[in-house]
């Protein structure tokens, strides 16, 4: 549950996915990405080829939605690590909010994520009121962003589906 990637300078009104469209990892992983492997985003990212979503309006029972649930698993670790680094840090949290400069709350959440990094590097244990804190949940605004990869990305969506 380390975190690999964090961009901050954005504030947090701004969608998830309007922060990575803008981000040096998007530019990254466009090219450098190896075939056949791929990140997982939520419905409000667009489908790209290395980038992977959930079906939209999958009926019940249907492969897209074993695909879904498959799907909302895996991504599941990475609402948790959020959780948990808002649960140890508690100045992350909306309610509370970073009441200092643009500059200065990117320094923040930086460190923080740092922090969060070398606690779970040293095994540092959350203590058990904050272990057992319900995370909170990460809303996106669903864009519909139109890429040009999207029909290749359809059938890596696909392919993978067909092989679950």
């Amino acid at each position: 549950m380390a975190i690999r990637y964090v961009d901050a300078r954005h504030a947090c009104a701004n969608p998830d996915s309007f922060v990575f469209n803008v981000s040096d990892l998007k530019e990254h992983l466009q090219r450098n990405i190896q075939s056949n492997s791929w990140i997982l985003g939520n419905a409000g990212y667009p489908l790209q080829t290395f980038l992977m979503t959930p079906f939209r309006m999958a009926e019940a029972g249907t492969p897209q939605a074993r695909y879904n649930t498959i799907h909302s698993k895996a991504r599941n670790i990475v609402e948790r690590t959020i959780g948990i680094l808002k649960s140890r840090f508690r100045c992350l949290l909306s309610v509370r909010g970073l009441h200092y400069s643009p500059a200065k709350s990117t320094q923040i959440v930086n460190a923080c994520c740092a922090f969060h990094n070398i606690c779970q590097h040293f095994r540092v244990e959350l203590s058990e009121e904050i272990a057992t804190a319900s995370s909170t949940e990460i809303s996106n605004e669903n864009l519909n962003i139109e890429t040009e990869d999207e029909d290749a990305a359809r059938r890596i969506r696909n392919n993978i589906l067909l092989s679950i």
